[in-house]
């Protein structure tokens, strides 16, 4: 049986640059973090899942210098395999392997 990690709460923490400073939170999530809708970021933002400075924001709020933003996503990482591994290679200094994306 393949071992199951547990989805899980990850913050993706960033600090503020220079050409965010002055600009909303909104702006800057929706503009700067493409792969989701400006909904979805002010959906974040309203229901605490993006901070600021380990607080919650409204979406106007202005980005300052030293902010640091974070935006809480839940994370499902596939099974990993129990495949067995193929070595490829094997010489006194290197060592190829053929794995799973699955294995880290």
């Amino acid at each position: 049986m393949a071992p199951i990690v547990r989805p899980y709460w990850y913050a993706h923490k960033t600090n503020a640059k220079g050409r965010w400073l002055g600009r909303t939170v909104l702006d800057v999530y929706s503009a700067e973090f493409q792969d989701q809708t400006t909904e979805y970021y002010q959906s974040a933002i309203e229901t605490g899942r993006i901070t600021v400075n380990g607080h919650r924001v409204a979406t106007s709020y202005v980005v300052r210098n030293a902010d640091v933003l974070a935006h809480a996503t839940h994370r499902h990482e596939p099974p990993v395999t129990a495949d067995p591994l193929r070595i490829l290679h094997d010489a006194d200094d290197l060592l190829v392997i053929d794995k799973p994306a699955s294995i880290p």
